[in-house]
């Protein structure tokens, strides 16, 4: 074959000579067809045998998995079927075909309200697994089912398949071909064909590209490749054939559709309620989330089954090994980044990573992870919620024990002391049936993203089933023993001599995994699941369950029994606002039948949320006499001075008490972790909120420190209605401080008239906005004029600004003009056509107020009403005296215009009024 090497091989005479012949056999073949077919003028290229054969072109060597939903080969418009590829028919032939397409409609509004993505903000469309949707094709004739060959062919990735799914085939005219896609006619309309497509329960997810694809003897002639026909696939809980099936819809509601939740922290007696924008539906998130897929080059081929999807995506959201979407950062320096507990929501951080170039996103934390890894399964229409653990074991090595060593003196010694308790910790729950799995373990399955361990090389975890882990049984894929591990660990107090031995001085089975919550279907409030991980503490199923989990590898628990103390040491503190002073009330419960004397020393640390210790600024010793059967309660006074020093993000302090027993000589501990509650923050609204107009939000605390706040964040986030505002503050003083931030919520699109200056072309639009609207009119209009001027028809008003468009009501009249044009009235006036007389001109109102007691004057908004339809605003910000005379300057700038504003408008009445009175004279 000529432009082919071979490599030379040691071959026999005979299969030489073969080669040979078969090598004649092909150039004299390949003469005789370009003898018979140079009449035609047609290029052609030799056609490579099928087993080198790529779809559309040549692929030599191995044959790559595809891993790129955004890149992509397409067909060539006409593919001939002879061996001799021509460029395309000649025009005599597409006649004789007689059949040809000439547009293609998605119907997307109607197909994405009958498939529950009407919420996703694309222009395209957007369907879900095993249910049809319907496209129009419009064509050059009317179609005939029995003599027309038509099909449909939906590509996704740069090497089409049929095998591997990427490639997929349906038939719609005489000739049936079977395909996992079902296709159908659903009706005929003239020269219009209803055509109805399902995709099959197990296909790919992501975008797929559409050609219409005429078939005829000489070949197959394709429609061109474009965009608008492009729709994307989604998993569908709502069709029971589907892996993702939920049966109910007010779960499919909450777990699916549910675009604002909350996500839970603080600790199991204080907990804390963070709302989050998961956003799934926003514009450009599932794009993103695609990305996210092709940044990581998971296969296409894998894309169709949820549970490749999540394992894929738990790896995906941390940048630890395959740079992900966020960056883990639990040092406290946040300097290069964003602060974990900044973030409002997934959507920011979803398309800053996409418009970045899927650079990872500085910087995560549990709960963030959870929020963004609910989002990315959520959008693509996998079921999933946030879970918080409250006392979450993070065991450094599998054991099944949480090791803290405590000092000769009882203080926790942090140099010694490897494993630690959070506070809390976030993951997620997805909703799934598990085919690799026994149908009993199918449901709610465990994925975790936070980068802690990891798992097939990759950090990652999950999923795993939560009823697999209730039940112990273990070996069962992914990383049950983790996540067993982080809810049913022991907590060992080690003490050291001053020789450094240690001993076991006390263990608590009851530490770990206290409480397991998760937001409550249609309610702000959280829903306690702790019984579908773990039976009850104590009862006979939670022993059988952990016999079962050391069966399935779990180490033994081969620390000797300890003598039975028989006192118990409880500590209880009251909700503690930020900077308060309170009380720490030890309860020490004597169950014996003899008067005890307790020690204690109680150390209280200031702690990150992970249970890593800060530092230590208070130590005191108590002892207290205990008679039998009897409590007593001793007290300690923690001062805030004492602590605000010292604290880090998340407010977080540990106490930690260790007692000793002097007539048994027999130790015990116990700790505690207290979340101090934040300021809490008030909104209000500034003024009266109107569809389109700009909004000041204040945002009002209290400071709880004596001391000014430096370098303050507003970060605002509106689901659904605006994106992330964030605004900085220098200083914040130390009293009750507003901090205001302007928004211009987006407009719902309104119906509006537009014609040209001679009123010859006349059309109707939809438009959200002034720069909406212009761009709707030139394209529309197919005006290629840079300068264009939009004028309210009935007087001739220039519409310059977004704030007098969004004032204009619906359906109002306009007039488009290009640079040099000039509005004249309409020669034909009918009285009741005529705009009603108004008799207020301008309604001026003034208002002062402080954002700060410290401001030298305050704010001044002054706001203008014209004709009782078009306002303006102006604020004047007095708040420093360097700034009065600037803002004083652009007042009275603010004047003029609206002075021009009036003898404008005046001037349009008086051309009126004489215009009126010439033509009754």
């Amino acid at each position: 074959m000529e432009g082919h090497q071979f490599v030379p091989l040691q071959l026999f005479d005979s299969q030489k000579e073969s080669i040979e012949d078969e090598k004649k056999k092909r150039k004299l073949d390949l003469e005789k067809s370009q003898a018979r077919l140079s009449s035609r003028h047609f290029v052609y290229i030799m056609s490579l045998p099928s087993y080198l054969a790529w779809p559309w072109g040549p692929q030599r060597g191995r044959i790559p998995i595809d891993k790129s939903n955004s890149d992509e080969t397409n067909p060539p418009e006409f593919e001939a079927f002879d061996v001799m590829t021509p460029r395309g028919p000649t025009d005599e032939e597409t006649k004789a075909a007689g059949l040809s397409v000439l547009s293609v409609d998605m119907r997307v509004t109607e197909n994405k309200k009958d498939h529950n993505t009407d919420k996703y903000k694309s222009s395209s469309l957007i369907v879900r697994r095993n249910k049809e949707f319907t496209i129009i094709i419009k064509l050059d004739r009317a179609f005939s089912k029995e003599q027309d060959d038509v099909q449909m062919e939906f590509l996704i990735g740069s090497s089409p398949d049929e095998i591997k799914g990427t490639y997929i085939t349906v038939s719609i005219g005489k000739e049936k071909r079977e395909g996992t896609w079902k296709g159908r006619v659903v009706d005929i309309q003239g020269n219009d064909v209803t055509v109805g497509i399902t995709p099959d329960a197990t296909c790919i997810i992501g975008r797929f590209r559409t050609f219409v694809t005429v078939v005829t003897d000489l070949g197959k002639q394709r429609t061109q490749r474009n965009p608008d026909t492009d729709f994307y696939v989604l998993f569908n809980p709502w069709d029971p054939a589907d892996q993702v099936y939920m049966e109910k819809e007010e779960d499919r509601q909450e777990y699916v559709m549910n675009d604002v939740g909350s996500i839970y922290n603080g600790e199991f007696s204080n907990i804390i309620t963070r709302s989050w924008n998961f956003g799934q539906f926003e514009e450009g998130v599932l794009d993103a989330c695609l990305m996210v897929m092709d940044a990581g080059k998971v296969p296409l081929l894998y894309r169709g089954n949820s549970t490749e999807v999540v394992r894929q995506g738990s790896a995906l959201m941390n940048a630890q090994d395959d740079d992900g979407v966020l960056v883990g950062n639990w040092s406290g320096d946040y300097s290069a980044g964003t602060a974990p507990t900044a973030w409002t929501g997934s959507p920011e951080i979803l398309l800053k990573y996409a418009s970045e170039g899927c650079v990872p996103v500085c910087f995560a934390q549990c709960w963030v992870f959870a929020g963004v890894l609910n989002t990315f399964v959520r959008c693509l229409g996998i079921p999933a919620r946030v879970i918080t653990n409250y006392c979450s074991a993070h065991d450094n090595t599998g054991n099944l024990k949480t090791d803290i060593v405590l000092d000769e003196d009882g203080r926790v010694d942090r140099s010694r002391t490897r494993d630690s308790v959070w506070n809390y910790h976030c993951w997620n729950e997805v909703y799934m049936k598990r085919l690799d799995l026994p149908e009993k373990y199918s449901g709610w399955q465990v994925v975790d993203c936070t980068p802690q361990e990891t798992s097939d090389g990759l950090y990652r975890c999950g999923p795993t089933s939560v009823n697999a882990i209730k039940e112990g049984e273990l070996s069962y894929p992914f990383d049950a023993k983790f996540v067993f591990a982080e809810l049913n660990s022991d907590v060992i107090y080690h003490k050291s001599n001053k020789y450094g031995k240690t001993k076991v001085i006390y263990v608590d089975t009851a530490y770990v995994g206290k409480l397991l919550v998760t937001k409550k279907k249609e309610s702000s409030e959280y829903e306690d699941i702790t019984a579908t991980y773990k039976y009850p503490e104590g009862s006979l199923k939670e022993r059988e369950v952990m016999q079962m989990a050391e069966r399935r590898g779990i180490p033994t628990r081969d620390y000797l029994p300890l003598a039975e103390a028989g006192v118990d040491i409880e500590l209880q503190a009251d909700t503690i606002k930020m900077g308060e002073n309170f009380k720490l009330t030890l309860n020490i419960k004597n169950q014996t039948s003899q008067t005890c004397t307790i020690n204690t020393v109680i150390t209280g640390c200031v702690v990150y949320y992970t249970g890593v210790t800060s530092t230590i600024f208070k130590l005191e010793n108590k002892s207290a006499t205990v008679e039998a059967s009897k409590t007593e309660s001793v007290t300690i006074d923690i001062k805030g001075m004492e602590y605000i020093p010292h604290l880090v993000e998340q407010s977080n302090l540990l106490f930690v008490v260790y007692g000793y027993i002097e007539e048994t000589q027999i130790s015990l501990t116990t700790m505690k972790v207290i979340t101090l509650r934040p300021p809490e923050l008030t909104i209000k609204m500034i003024g009266t909120p109107r569809v389109g107009r700009e909004l000041m939000v204040s945002v009002e605390f209290m400071n709880p420190y004596n001391f000014t706040l430096q370098k303050v964040q507003l970060r605002l986030d509106g689901p659904g209605l605006i994106p992330t505002k964030l605004k900085e503050y220098r200083s914040v003083s130390s009293v009750q401080t507003s901090l205001a931030l302007r928004m211009l919520p987006p407009s719902q699109p309104r119906p509006y008239r537009v014609c040209t200056r001679n009123r010859r072309k006349r059309k109707g639009f939809t438009a959200t906005s002034l720069a909406d609207l212009m761009e709707q009119v030139a394209g529309s209009f197919s005006i290629t004029c840079q300068f264009l001027t939009l004028v309210v028809e009935d007087d001739g008003t220039v519409v310059d600004t977004e704030a007098f468009f969004q004032s204009l009501p619906a359906n109002t009249p306009f007039m488009v003009l290009e640079k040099g044009e000039a509005w004249t009235p309409s020669k034909l006036v009918l009285p009741s056509f005529r705009q009603p007389r108004r008799s207020g001109i301008a309604k001026l109102s003034f208002d002062l107020y402080k954002l700060n007691p410290k401001d030298f004057l305050g704010c001044l908004t002054i706001k203008a009403t014209l004709y009782e339809i078009y306002t303006l605003s102006y604020d004047i910000k007095c708040t420093r005296a360097k700034y009065f005379l600037k803002s004083l300057l652009q007042s009275f700038l603010y004047m003029a215009k609206l002075a021009g504003q009036v003898l404008l408008r005046g001037s349009t009445y008086v051309l009126r009024y004489i215009g009126d009175e010439e033509s009754s004279s």
